[in-house]
């Protein structure tokens, strides 16, 4: 996986993360405004996020600028974004030579920057928020139900897509008047190539009506830095055309192998009478990664 990585610095965490041990740490309600890409997730996240731990509390400056005074938090920095592919399955959006980068915004002092207003320099040139049009299609789990930075609000997070660089010295958030300037630790990242992950996943080839199956991981940072996991899983069959299971956001310590689980907790439904017992796989699993899919075959037998 030829990406960027997950921002795990001394004093910089993972503002919103989830438990491991199988209930989630985020708010899946929220305020976001209704888009035909969102769906209600509220019954769901305690198992479809548990795939995170929070570890650290993320760092906080405060940078005068122009009239506005803004207290910023840097939430993460990952290779990719879970979002909804369609209203009933989940994808990963992002690629090679792209990086996300999450920013908590409060203006403390002075008129709040409009939303066009900010923008987040690096290697020489100013992006812009990723447009709210994409935005919307964020799942509402995987951004722990906060509402979005507007004037108005005067808070919220902020999201920029941003390019692959060698050379991160510049980077800095700039709105008209000032500018607010990361540490060292995020500009190294910044520049930084992701570690090499390799990745193992599976389901027991045979469940029965009414089980919650269980989805084992395992994946080893090969790299010599911390990585992050960033994957989509849906399912079909079961009772289902097709639906989401979980966005997965799984932080790799370098040099190490982390395993866990997911529950499908979308009740699994017996196929017709003449489909039962036949041999045949009757649901399938899809995971999506950044370099790839894969897909894990089920049969659904009685007990």
């Amino acid at each position: 996986m030829h990406r960027r990585e997950l921002l795990a610095l001394g004093g910089l965490g993972l503002a919103g993360c989830l438990d491991t041990s199988g209930t989630s740490g985020d708010d899946p309600t929220g305020t976001e405004p209704s888009t035909p890409t969102d769906v209600d997730t509220t019954t769901r996240t305690e198992t479809d996020m548990s795939t995170e731990t929070e570890t650290e509390t993320p760092t906080e400056t405060t940078t005068i600028g122009g009239d506005a005074q803004l207290s910023v938090t840097v939430e993460r920095l990952q290779p990719a974004v879970v979002e909804m592919g369609t209203p009933d399955s989940l994808t990963v959006t992002g690629g090679e030579g792209t990086q996300y980068l999450y920013l908590r915004i409060e203006v403390t002092e002075g008129s709040a920057p409009a939303r066009g207003d900010l923008e987040f320099r690096l290697a020489g040139e100013r992006h812009g928020l990723r447009p709210a049009e994409q935005t919307f299609g964020l799942w509402r789990a995987y951004n722990h139900g906060d509402e979005r930075y507007d004037a108005d609000r005067g808070s919220g997070w902020v999201l920029f897509e941003l390019p692959e660089t060698d050379d991160a010295s510049d980077a800095a958030l700039v709105w008209p008047g000032g500018e607010w300037q990361p540490d060292a630790e995020l500009r190294d990242r910044l520049a930084s190539p992701a570690p090499s992950l390799s990745v193992e996943w599976s389901v027991s080839e045979t469940v029965t009506p009414g089980a919650e199956p269980t989805i084992e991981f395992t994946v080893t940072n090969e790299g010599a830095i911390d990585g992050l996991f960033v994957a989509a899983l849906n399912r079909t069959g079961g009772g289902s055309a097709y639906m989401p299971v979980a966005g997965i956001r799984k932080p790799i310590p370098a040099g190490e192998t982390v395993s866990w689980t997911v529950t499908d907790t979308y009740d699994v439904r017996a196929p017709p009478e003449e489909e039962l017992g036949d041999g045949e796989p009757d649901m399938e699993y899809k995971l999506r990664q950044l370099d790839g899919r894969e897909t894990r075959e089920v049969e659904i037998v009685m007990k």
